[in-house]
Parts: C-alpha cells; sequence; structure tokens
C-alpha cells in the first residue's frame, strides 16, 4: 500500500527532462497525475504515471500501454489530447497529455 505523500512528486520537480511539477492532481488505483509545465514551450500539460508498485508488473505495464494507444487515437474535443508516452527512469511508465482545467 502506498500513501499520497510517498507517490507524490513535488512541486519544482523537472520530470522527463523538460517538465516541471506544478503540484498533484491526483492519485487512484494505479497512477500519478501531476500538473506540469513544459519548461522551453512555457505549455501545461497533464502526466500519469504508473505507481511504483505496479511498474514491475508486466500485466499492469502492458495496461497502461494499452491506455495511451487507446486515448492516442481519440480524436474528439471532448477528450484529451495525448503528446507522448513512454518509460524514464525513476518515473516509469507514463502518458504526457493535454491539460485541461475542470
Amino acid at each position: 500500500m502506498h500513501s499520497d505523500a510517498e507517490a507524490a512528486i513535488p512541486p519544482g520537480t523537472i520530470v522527463l527532462e523538460k517538465y516541471r511539477v506544478i503540484r498533484t492532481l491526483g492519485i487512484g488505483g494505479m497512477g500519478l497525475v501531476v500538473e506540469a509545465i513544459h519548461e522551453q514551450l512555457g505549455t501545461p500539460v497533464a502526466i500519469k504515471f504508473l505507481l511504483p508498485q505496479f511498474a514491475a508488473s508486466q500485466e499492469a505495464g502492458r495496461r497502461f500501454v494499452r491506455e495511451a494507444q487507446a486515448a492516442s487515437k481519440i480524436t474528439s474535443e471532448h477528450s484529451v489530447r495525448v503528446f507522448d508516452a513512454g518509460t524514464s527512469q525513476p518515473y516509469g511508465p507514463y502518458i504526457v497529455m493535454e491539460f485541461l482545467e475542470g
């Protein structure tokens, strides 16, 4: 089991070599979502990370990749756009998405 404090990425942290974390938006069953800003472009994004305790699970990793693939194929004004996905050190699997208020 994880606590929110253990899973959270502190504001100001640079992740994926180019995004500065603004705040944690939420921590769910398998993921952590942060609001961040692209350091060079100033573009706000939401980044979803697979929680560390699930990152070692091949099945959880496959589900996370399928989620990214499915979301990237949706082209609707009613859903967020996926900009990037992959795996990083030390944060593990991630999905970079359009940040929408509300």
